[in-house]
């Protein structure tokens, strides 16, 4: 899509990241344009047992048997799902030159767990950071927020 002239108009060819805790979506800015080019997002998983039950004992005691359902933990998801992904997708664009910095746009906690486990290249080319959750914002309304 056309970036109006009002918004900010990168120098270089830039990747924006827009990430929370289900997922992340990349867009590439390069001259007027800006498109999106990739979605990683992850369904909650669930693991249940499906031979759990219930059974009544004597006495009128009901006794449950089997695995409890296990709730997801949002870090398991977060770093071996989302940000694995993520990583591997945008040192792939990296590597193919499709983009010379980027821009990542997610709450703090996940900016510091992306930081973390960012490859060097990828460190060195974050050139914007915000710390907020606009995943579900439209894409020109972000580039707004970055001016």
């Amino acid at each position: 899509m056309q970036i109006p002239s009002e918004l900010p108009h990168p120098e270089k060819p830039t990747a924006m990241v827009v990430a929370d805790t289900q997922g992340a979506k990349i867009f590439l800015i390069k001259d007027d344009q800006l498109e999106e080019v990739n979605k990683i997002f992850f369904e909650e998983e669930r693991a249940f047992d499906k031979e759990g039950g219930f059974g009544q004992m004597s006495g009128g005691r009901v006794q449950s048997f089997g695995n409890p359902p296990v709730v997801p933990d949002e870090d398991h998801l977060l770093k071996d799902h989302v940000l694995k992904a993520l990583h591997e997708e945008l040192f792939k664009r990296f590597q193919n030159k499709e983009f010379s910095e980027w821009y990542l746009i997610a709450p703090d906690y996940i900016i510091k767990t992306i930081e973390e486990k960012m490859h060097s290249y990828l460190k060195q080319t974050l050139v914007k950071k915000l710390a907020v959750n606009l995943v579900n914002e439209h894409p020109l309304d972000i580039l707004e927020r970055l001016k």
